[in-house]
């Protein structure tokens, strides 16, 4: 059995945000700039919004799934954050695309636990698969 996380995962996790970038930008209604650093908080900013990318490759189905998965690290650093910090969720099998923005105090209520299969140990939120939005093709995210 593979690593769980290795180099080809984080080049595929690459990958998907450089093809994702113009898609997410026109959701949101803004341009997203990339982060510089493998390893910022968050993948994209824009002038209102911090983006999370997550990719999940084929066979992998967001039905197969209840809880998805968030490191807790980043809703911890959402919640030092003036902007509106989103989380998408892409899933390549369908090309479906599914966002969560995040609130403290719905946040505090996810079940938060170490992966057994995680290689540094990082707790993760486990967040209902109905807590997350599908976004179709056609849609605008607008915030009141």
């Amino acid at each position: 059995m593979l690593p769980r996380f290795n180099a080809e995962r984080a080049a595929y996790g690459a990958k998907q945000e450089k093809n994702l970038e113009k898609r997410l930008s026109c959701v949101l209604g803004e341009q997203l700039v990339k982060f510089p650093e493998r390893y910022s908080v968050f993948d994209f900013e824009s002038d209102h919004y911090l983006v999370e990318l997550k990719s999940r490759r084929s066979p992998a189905h967001p039905s197969k799934f209840d809880t998805w998965l968030l490191p807790v690290c980043k809703g911890e650093a959402a919640r030092q954050i003036a902007k509106t910090v989103l989380f998408f969720y892409h899933w390549e099998v369908d090309d479906s695309l599914y966002f969560l923005e995040y609130n403290e105090e719905e946040f505090d209520s996810f079940h938060k636990e170490v992966p057994s299969f995680h290689a540094d140990k990082q707790p993760h939120y486990y967040i209902p698969r109905d807590c997350w939005s599908r976004v179709e093709l056609t849609d605008s995210i607008v915030f009141d």
